[in-house]
């Protein structure tokens, strides 16, 4: 019996892959119960106005009065829901998923020059896996398009830039072109939204920064990346949209609520990370693996020249920037939204100072053990079983779901059905009414608002500003919820709280 068990768990790269594939894939199948909610509709509704003044002149008035993302604005206004497509927008979270995993990948392979095509996916999907997990708000990464498209894209033109950026150092064929598209998703990312702008003018500084410590020299080329950079930064920065927006927020450019907010959320955001347990192993496989990666890498050993503290110290300082620009600018708590971004680029800078600290321990202690195959296999069958077994029970209570992969299981097996099933019913209700010529009309409560794909409804009170998008995308004067629905929305909650 023992032998079976040592046979079964000597699985290869393949069957690990195939195992990741299957934990995503309850999510890829979520797609088709999806449904537009809030600024979905709002952004679809506008555009159709503006095809009436032409796509560029709504571009430039958005930028002069709502916000300076020139690149994610153009995205939105062009999408299905402008075309009445409702299957494309379920289709949407899946193109999304595959680009990040496409662009991961890319990362990879112009970071780990000299692991196998097999390696390379398995760490893609391991990591996209355990991110996803641990995600504060699935609906806000995926699901919902106004913060798929602004945020969780913009993680692939940032993944996109820094992979065509090796390649480019790295003195790869093409240098022309990989320096281009450098450039190009450079300028998509800080087009999308203002942390993906900030993040990469702090990447082209600190490449500015090495090259004159190490070098005492300047790169031409990343001269001239980080000017581009920066002048599209600040063509968002000082968009006339963003001042007037962030004016409608009452305590916006309080710096001691900025502070005390970027320090707190800092802080929950690590213990989010840290207790949970599939991350842990996450962390020990990268460890147990740090020099095989660090001698297959071009990169990560010029980046271990730096002093460890300093890395740690940028790395922290990046997070912390991050959430004190949000609540600088708007005084309030961050939305989820902002969260599962900063996460993202959180979990990489933390896997590379782990593959980083622990080749130079190894090498301080001189340490040679290796590790047998089965062993790191069974980290990985308990990073799965970790995921899996993520749910809790109180005392006298039911039990509740940690684990979004568990969750969205749960959610297709039982509750998106009929979610999906309650809002075809509503678009008949709306369809109806329009064919009696009646302008104003009420729906029923949503009954089931599965976590993995609900975002928020629309309110009792005709007059909220989600109530009006839409109104305004089904052709009706106003529309509202019968009664008082006890709501749940992942709009509403914050890992702050």
């Amino acid at each position: 019996m023992i032998y079976t068990l040592i046979k079964i768990l000597y699985f290869n790269n393949s069957v690990a892959i195939l195992i990741l594939l299957l934990l995503l894939l309850p999510f890829i199948i979520l797609c088709y119960f999806i449904h537009p909610s809030a600024d979905d509709l709002i952004y679809s509704f506008w555009y159709r106005i503006s095809e009436q003044i032409g796509f560029w002149q709504y571009q430039t008035g958005n930028y002069k009065t709502w916000n300076g993302r020139f690149f994610s604005t153009i995205l939105l206004t062009i999408n299905p829901l402008v075309y009445n497509s409702f299957n494309g927008y379920k289709i949407l979270p899946l193109l999304l998923l595959i680009i990040y995993y496409l662009c991961f990948y890319s990362l990879l392979n112009a970071f780990f020059i000299k692991i196998n095509f097999l390696q390379k996916h398995f760490i893609a999907l391991l990591f996209i896996v355990a991110y996803i997990n641990i995600v504060p708000s699935v609906p806000e990464t995926l699901y919902w398009m106004s913060a798929s498209i602004t945020y969780f894209l913009a993680l692939s033109f940032k993944l996109l830039s820094v992979s065509f950026l090796l390649k480019f150092y790295n003195g790869n064929k093409n240098k022309f072109l990989n320096g281009f598209l450098s450039i190009l998703m450079a300028v998509f990312a800080v087009g999308s939204n203002e942390l993906s702008a900030f993040f990469m003018l702090l990447l082209s500084l600190f490449i500015v920064a090495y090259e004159f410590i190490l070098y005492k020299n300047f790169n031409k080329f990343t001269l001239l990346f980080t000017s581009i950079t920066l002048l599209f930064v600040l063509l968002v920065v000082v968009a006339p949209g963003n001042i007037y927006r962030t004016s409608l927020f009452g305590n916006h450019h309080n710096f001691l609520f900025s502070l005390q907010n970027s320090v707190l959320n800092f802080a929950k955001l690590n213990i989010l990370i840290l207790k949970n347990p599939s991350i842990f192993i996450l962390f020990i496989l990268t460890a147990i693996f740090s020099k095989e990666l660090l001698n297959a890498s071009g990169v990560l050993n010029k980046i271990e020249k730096i002093p460890l503290y300093l890395l740690f110290l940028i790395s922290f300082s990046v997070v912390l920037f991050f959430y004190f620009v949000s609540a600088y600018s708007t005084g309030i708590n961050p939305p989820m939204r902002l969260h599962n971004f900063i996460m993202n680029i959180y979990l990489i800078m933390l896997l590379i100072l782990i593959i980083i600290s622990s080749v130079k321990i190894q090498n301080c202690y001189k340490t040679k053990t290796e590790i047998p195959l089965v062993a790191k296999q069974i980290l990985f069958l308990l990073f799965i079983w970790f995921i899996i077994s993520d749910f809790h029970k109180y005392p006298g209570q039911n039990i509740y779901i940690q684990s979004n992969i568990v969750q969205s299981v749960y959610d297709l097996k039982y509750e998106a059905p009929l979610y999906d099933k309650e809002l075809e019913n509503r678009y008949l209700l709306i369809a109806k009414a329009k064919q009696n010529e009646q302008t104003s009309i009420s729906v029923p409560c949503l009954k089931y608002k599965p976590r993995s794909i609900f975002f928020v409804d629309i309110k009792s009170d005709s007059t909220h500003w989600i109530n009006w998008g839409h109104a305004k995308y089904f052709g009706l004067k106003t529309i509202w919820i019968e009664g008082n629905c006890d709501e749940f929305s992942t709009y509403e909650t914050s890992i702050t709280k």
